[in-house]
């Protein structure tokens, strides 16, 4: 197994998860990813990616062991704000 995977679900839209140390992982069911911003539970912006047309998947690169505030657009403008500890 993957051992502990915290993974939130936020609405049915979106999965944002963290697998490995320093990494967050964001899937999407419904519609492409248009971009992914995460802050720290204080609102500084640490890491942001605007997805490429078509993406549903999308990994980004930030400091283990804290607590983030994953911020999740759709191409519909859908958004989800899911709070998420990174390993």
């Amino acid at each position: 197994g993957l051992g502990d995977v915290y993974k939130r679900q936020a609405g049915d839209e979106f999965a944002v998860y963290s697998v490995r140390s320093g990494e967050v992982v964001v899937a999407s069911s419904v519609g492409s990813l248009a971009s992914v911003k995460v802050y720290t539970v204080g609102g500084v912006l640490m890491a942001e990616e605007t997805c490429a047309e078509g993406t549903t998947m999308c990994r980004l690169a930030v400091k283990g062991n804290e607590n983030y505030v994953v911020q999740v657009t759709n191409v519909y403008g859908k958004k989800a704000d899911v709070k998420l500890h990174v390993k």
